[in-house]
């Protein structure tokens, strides 16, 4: 009999928790603009790693769309015409 360990699930601490070190990064590093922030999950232990920070819209931002309501690419056009995020709840 193999003792299989269930995949970490994903939790709303954990969410919370690299949202906010994703303002963190940014604000450290002055980030200029919009940007995805990539962090692998290891699905046993829920250990997390920054990767990097992607300034391109990823063809998989459909899916962050339908689970977090955001509107990627208008952000991004919002953002890039110097336009503040205030409106949308953010700091600019």
């Amino acid at each position: 009999m193999s003792s299989r360990q269930r995949p970490f699930t994903i939790t709303r601490k954990l969410v919370e928790y690299l949202l906010a070190a994703s303002v963190n990064v940014a604000l450290a590093l002055r980030y200029p603009g919009v940007g995805t922030p990539e962090y692998p999950v290891n699905s046993r232990t829920g250990k997390r790693v920054f990767l990097e920070i992607n300034p391109r819209i990823q063809v998989e931002h459909t899916v962050t769309e339908e689970t977090t309501n955001p509107e990627i690419v208008h952000i991004k056009l919002l953002r890039s015409s110097l336009a503040t995020l205030a409106p949308l709840g953010h700091p600019s």
